[in-house]
């Protein structure tokens, strides 16, 4: 199988030269040609960082970096747009599912390094190319003609949540690592978060932006950011009852209540871990954890500003309440900026549309990229690894409303929605 326009083959196993593929699909797309998926018999996949098969009747798209934890970049955001067109367009397509290589996680966010090697580019192309187009796949995934199924097990960061926020069926493992931890990089918690953030209860959504700490499925499944639970060995299993499914002729409704037959509701039904990923000695610890976080993020950030919700943390460690001690200690470890622009994100987003916060976010990534605090965060945190990022400026006191208000100033920029 490889991917061909109107009857011009553009993927292939063996194709020497990928971005010469990328332009004859651009053009394409720009004259409105449609893109199928031709069989051949080439191996089915899209590049070798994605890829992308139909077997009994189920579009299987796999990301697969392992190596670098399934991060994304523009040549994986493209093959995988390309496959969910096709999917989409094949009758004999009748869902998809998302999974990653790997034993280690589903994606690990955007591939940041390489928005930091081309940081000098004239008007930083790269960046701006790979986020408009990002966006338009995230968008894609939740206004899919078909059901989506992701697996999310491992890590699941940044523009893995993205991509995987559309699906129909979120399924969540005892190892899965959920987080948004770009205030630790600089930048943002962008693909949307701002729309689902700032709807979740107990203000998570305010503590998930603004720490970029990670949860496990206890926490995913009681805040609806996932919709079912399955240990992580059993996911062959899972897949093989799916394809027999499909191969049987099943519809998706049916193939998807095989899925939902061998999910759980939570990781206590399956004996698995609390929020902290250890093995659970009770099946109510975990529920017990989540609770208590819960608690704590309704006590303290309820304030209706960063500053508040630093005093309440502040008095709160000085009450011996060490959770506060430990988040404000990861507070103060955040870009100052950052914090700011995220919270205003999330009090926009709370009257937006998905797509509104979308479109939005292009131009809030756009402004970070000019900020120095976005590479500053990626140096200190993956490139030179010293843990230490300079921020400027270095405080919240320091940063202005004026130059939070500039983030949000610029008129969007188009992003490829397919609808």
């Amino acid at each position: 199988m490889s991917f061909r326009i109107e009857g011009k083959k553009i993927r292939d196993a063996e194709g020497p030269d990928v971005q010469a593929a990328w332009a004859i699909e651009d053009e394409a797309r720009r004259k409105g040609e449609r893109i199928e998926m031709a069989e051949t018999n080439a191996h089915p996949i899209a590049t070798d960082d994605v890829r992308a098969e139909i077997a009994d009747g189920i579009g299987w798209i796999t990301l697969n970096r392992p190596k670098q934890l399934n991060a994304l970049n523009l040549p994986m955001i493209r093959a995988i747009r390309t496959a969910l067109e096709a999917f989409e367009a094949d009758e004999a397509v009748r869902l998809v599912v998302f999974e990653g290589a790997g034993e280690r996680g589903f994606c690990a966010g955007g591939d940041i390094r390489a928005l930091y090697a081309a940081r000098e580019e004239p008007d930083r192309a790269t960046a701006r190319t790979f986020f408009a187009e990002e966006y338009a796949v995230d968008h894609y995934v939740l206004t899919y003609a078909k059901p989506v199924v992701a697996f999310l097990d491992g890590i699941v960061m940044g523009g893995g949540v993205g991509l995987s926020y559309g699906a129909t069926v979120k399924i969540v493992t005892e190892r899965t690592r959920w987080a948004m931890p770009e205030a630790g990089i600089g930048f943002f918690p962008d693909v949307g978060a701002s729309y689902f953030l700032s709807r979740l209860p107990h203000h998570a959504g305010r503590y998930l932006a603004l720490t970029g700490e990670a949860v496990g499925a206890d926490v995913l499944l009681r805040l609806g950011l996932a919709d079912c639970f399955l240990p992580s060995a059993a996911w062959p299993a899972v897949k093989a009852a799916l394809r027999e499914a499909g191969a049987a002729g099943a519809d998706a409704p049916a193939i998807l209540t095989a899925l939902r037959e061998r999910c759980r509701r939570s990781p206590g039904e399956a004996g698995a871990g609390p929020v902290g990923g250890a093995p659970a000695e009770g099946a109510g610890s975990g529920s017990q954890d989540v609770d208590g976080l819960f608690e704590r993020t309704a006590r303290y950030f309820a304030g209706e500003s960063v500053p508040a919700i630093v005093d309440a943390l502040e008095a709160g460690a000085e009450a011996g309440d060490a959770w506060a001690r430990e988040t404000l200690a990861v507070l103060r470890g955040r870009s100052p900026t950052s914090l700011l622009v995220i919270f205003e994100t999330l009090r926009r987003g709370r009257t937006s549309t998905y797509k509104e916060a979308l479109v939005r976010d292009l131009g809030v990534a756009d402004a970070f990229l000019a900020h120095g605090d976005f590479y500053e965060g990626i140096r200190a945190q993956v490139v030179d690894k010293d843990r230490r990022p300079r921020w400027r400026p270095a405080s919240l006191a320091e940063v202005t409303p004026e130059a939070v208000a500039a983030f949000f100033r610029d008129p969007p920029r188009p992003i490829p929605f397919v609808r």
